[in-house]
This record gives C-alpha cells, sequence and structure tokens, in this order.
C-alpha cells in the first residue's frame, strides 16, 4: 500500500531527503508547509497508530467530561474540616475540579506528539512550522489551565463569601458573591476553558489533516 503524508500518490519509499515525490530539499523548499505525519511502512503500522490515537482520544475526552461532571452532580461530596466558621468553603469537589486539567493535558500532549512532528522536522530540517505548532500547543494549554484556575478560585471564594453573607449581610457583600460566582466562576472562566479547548481542536485537526488508517 502507497501512504503519505502529503498525496496518497506518493510512494512509501521515504528518506529524510525527499518529500514530495523524492523532491530534493533546498533553501527554496524550506518554506513550504511541513507536510505532518510522514509515510508509514506498511498497514499494521497505519492501524496500530490510528489505535492509539483513538484510545488516547478517548481518554483525554472521558476524563475531562468525568471530572467535570462529577462535582456538578454529587453535590454532597464531603468537605474537609478547616474550622466551625468555614463549613463548606474546600472539600472534596475542589480537589476534582483541579485534577481535571491535571490529569487531561498529558493526554493532550500525547496526541499531539503522534502527529511525529518533532521526528520529522529533525529529517527533513522543517523547523520553524514546528515551533509554530508547538507555540500553539504550549498557549493553548496555557489559556486552558488559567480557566481551570479561575474557576476553581471562584468556586472556592464564593463559598466564603457565602459564609461572610449570612454572618454580615450587606450590599457590598452580596455583589462581591455575585461577581464571584456569575461573572468569574459561570462566565469568564468558562470561555476561557472553551477558547483553550477550541485551540486545541483546531491544532489536532491541523496536525493530522493527512493522516488515513486503514480500513
Amino acid at each position: 500500500m502507497e501512504y503519505s503524508a502529503l498525496n496518497r500518490n506518493t510512494s512509501t519509499n521515504y528518506s529524510m531527503h525527499t518529500i514530495e515525490s523524492g523532491t530534493q530539499i533546498t533553501e527554496e523548499t524550506m518554506d513550504k508547509p511541513l507536510p505532518l505525519n510522514p509515510p508509514l511502512p506498511n498497514d499494521s503500522h497505519v492501524n496500530a497508530k490510528a489505535l492509539r490515537l483513538g484510545i488516547l482520544f478517548v481518554a483525554a475526552n472521558l476524563t475531562t467530561l468525568i471530572l467535570t461532571i462529577i462535582p456538578v452532580v454529587f453535590k454532597n461530596l464531603p468537605d474537609f474540616d478547616l474550622g466551625p466558621n468555614r463549613v463548606g468553603w474546600f472539600g472534596v469537589g475542589d480537589i476534582i475540579r483541579f485534577l481535571e486539567p491535571v490529569l487531561s493535558l498529558p493526554f493532550q500532549l500525547a496526541i499531539f506528539l503522534e502527529s511525529d512532528i518533532f521526528s520529522y522536522s529533525i529529517e527533513t530540517g522543517y523547523k520553524r512550522e514546528t515551533l509554530v505548532l508547538c507555540v500553539i500547543f504550549a498557549l493553548s494549554a496555557a489559556i486552558y489551565q488559567q480557566g481551570a484556575g479561575y474557576h476553581s478560585s471562584a468556586n472556592m471564594f464564593k463559598h466564603a463569601l457565602a459564609t461572610l453573607r449570612k454572618e454580615q449581610p450587606g450590599e457590598t457583600v452580596d455583589d462581591i458573591h455575585t461577581w464571584m460566582r456569575d461573572t468569574w466562576e459561570h462566565l469568564i472562566s468558562h470561555y476561557i476553558y472553551a477558547i483553550g479547548g477550541i485551540l486545541h481542536s483546531f491544532l489536532f485537526s491541523y496536525c493530522f489533516r493527512n493522516f488515513t488508517s486503514v480500513p
């Protein structure tokens, strides 16, 4: 079977000096887009790669989904005893929210590395686009993590402010509690989350744009 990241009609006879149908790499070709997912040697290799990608995508999405749903559905998760006046300020749900981006990011990185961009750029000299893609991955991961941090922080501060509202009610305290809950926890942090996730999705779509598994 003939397989190529650029063209299915390109021969599988791949070497570090050729990119498209045996084209020699020159200074003029160095600015062309990096052909990711270089030709694979046989059908079994392609199938194995497709299986790994499938497992990684499922694992990444299930990690995010499960760890996001648990604190929302199970609202009676135990809290930590921080003192008589600090009931509900921090609990198991907060730890689960913290773990979600920490555990899902390694899966995202593994998916990114499956595109073979590092090994291929070293062999062909196409380093510029690899650098750009790495920067995009790092930025999107940072944005996602920042959204997770804002969300967890706003959620914890909201509970402390709820206690303050009961003990020292007032318009200012009400405004701060509402601002923390509605603006930061439910709006801004969610949009930051989403932007990071969308950037990851677009990045993966580009990196694997030419990948084809064997039926």
